[in-house]
């Protein structure tokens, strides 16, 4: 059962890359049904609480950072921050908050900091070389993207010398 939640994730997180590559929008029942199989793979493989744990963390973690985003983009622009001179689209916050199961605390803390790094210079790279033509980046689906990458990999053991115990929740938490 966690093979084929782990795929069911894999599917909408492609599909999420896809349409944010292609549309600069993501359906929003694709973000939900990435969350509801990252929540289902978890549930199949910890306890309920240590999950609900997790989810609440990861949502104060991510909100606080959303909310620092919002009010350093209030006072940097001219523009209100009502939310349409931001440059961070309601995909991005959704999909943020739907990988919030996939990772302890520290694990996802990590993602976040290390997904943005990467995320940012390969599209830095990609708009350098004119190999795409607008200059916002669909951070959404490269989110879906790597952590699809990591997911899988961590399940079917793609990563060599453990480097997936960075990222995946291998390592049990204690809260």
């Amino acid at each position: 059962m966690v093979n084929v939640s782990v795929i069911f994730f894999v599917f909408f997180a492609i599909a999420i890359f896809w349409q944010d590559l292609k549309y600069r929008a993501v359906n929003v029942w694709a973000v939900v049904a990435v969350f509801i199989s990252l929540f289902v793979k978890l549930i199949l493989e910890e306890t309920a609480g240590q999950v609900l744990v997790r989810i609440f963390l990861n949502t104060v973690v991510t909100g606080t950072v959303l909310a620092g985003l919002f009010i350093y983009m209030k006072f940097r622009s001219k523009h209100s921050a009502s939310g349409e001179k931001l440059f961070f689209g309601k995909g991005d916050v959704f999909t943020l908050f739907a990988v919030s199961p996939a990772f302890d605390l520290f694990g996802f803390l990590l993602f976040l900091i290390a997904s943005g790094i990467i995320i940012l210079v390969l599209w830095t790279l990609l708009t350098g070389l004119r190999l795409v033509k607008t200059h916002t980046v669909p951070y959404a689906g490269a989110l879906c993207a790597l952590l699809a990458v990591i997911v899988a990999g961590s399940r079917y053991g793609l990563f060599p010398l453990g480097i997936e115990s960075l990222f995946s929740n291998l390592v049990p938490m204690h809260y």
